[in-house]
């Protein structure tokens, strides 16, 4: 919110929804040229990826820029004791996302790619793991393959006259969460729901050891 306020625009953008992903992992952005350096210093340590050494409450209200104009609210210790329970007893987005085994979030973003052939699930597993398992049964299934740069797969599936291509993308949310993107480039419908409804999706959900989490069915 704040860096929103400062610069005009928010710190993590991509149209591309993936990228955008890689962006927040990785927590990569740019200041605007002419904000001062007190400004980019507390925006670069409140946008720290890292728990352990992103700035605290403690530290933002000993900063030098925050502290310029402040005016001090002195609560009662019951008012501060109702702030803290009711802070500590909130979850973050992440927090309601793992609860669920596979949720897809498709309907979370409206894309501006006219193909409609395309779907997100959030799975508590790694990109590696995720991507072997793909490419298990599409060995399995004799289906085209080509791995791209980084997690994420070009695959061709023929069944008799029909066939589909396909594009995974795997991209992290956080150390145990990740999105799996899977879009149909071109190709037969009915293929394509039977590829992925009934063999590539089903796999994707067999996480191991995630019996922790609820089914989202």
């Amino acid at each position: 919110m704040l860096f929103v306020m400062i610069a005009g625009y928010f710190p993590f953008y991509d149209q591309n929804l993936m990228l955008m992903y890689k962006k927040i992992y990785k927590g990569e952005f740019r200041c605007p040229k002419w904000i001062s350096p007190d400004v980019k210093r507390i925006l670069s340590r409140l946008l720290d990826v890292n728990p352990a050494t992103r700035i605290t409450i403690e530290e933002i209200i000993r900063d030098p820029w925050f502290r310029k104009g402040l005016k001090f609210i002195k609560f009662s210790e019951e008012e501060e004791n109702t702030k803290i329970n009711s802070l500590t007893n909130c979850m973050n987005a992440f927090d309601i996302i793992s609860f669920s085994q596979g949720l897809d979030i498709s309907g979370l973003f409206k894309s501006n790619n006219p193909v409609e052939d395309l779907e997100r699930i959030v799975v508590e597993e790694l990109p590696e793991s995720v991507i072997e398992r793909i490419e298990e049964v599409g060995k399995k299934e004799n289906f085209r393959m080509k791995k791209k740069k980084e997690w994420g797969i070009e695959m061709k599936v023929q069944n008799g006259k029909l066939t589909i291509s396909l594009n995974v993308d795997i991209c992290r949310l956080t150390e145990r969460l990740v999105v799996v993107e899977i879009q149909k480039s071109d190709g037969d419908d009915g293929l394509y729901n039977d590829v992925w409804r009934n063999k590539l999706k089903p796999v994707i959900l067999s996480q191991r050891g995630a019996e922790l989490h609820i089914s989202d069915s």
